[in-house]
């Protein structure tokens, strides 16, 4: 589970760069990464092996990045469209 999540999440991030793209692409995969991510997160606490709680937390981390970087490069081409646009 750890993994998967982590892998869409590093798919979102890769894709979060384009604002349109990055919308359809990035929120999906985050929102099934980041869970993936927190249930392997706390599975590895329970279990009590350090290999899963490393690769959960680094999705988790991957996937929250990926969301700021996604609302950040949708915002500055927003701003950068209207400043351009408005002279």
């Amino acid at each position: 589970m750890g993994i998967a999540g982590m892998i869409l999440c590093i798919v979102g991030l890769v894709f979060s760069i384009v604002p349109v793209v990055g919308g359809l692409i990035t929120i999906p995969c985050v929102v099934l990464g980041l869970p993936l991510s927190g249930a392997a997160f706390y599975r590895a606490r329970e279990s009590g092996t350090r290999y899963g709680v490393g690769i959960a937390v680094a999705g988790c981390v991957i996937g929250v990045v990926a969301i700021v970087f996604s609302s950040w490069a949708g915002t500055f081409i927003l701003w950068y469209t209207i400043a351009t646009l408005s002279g």
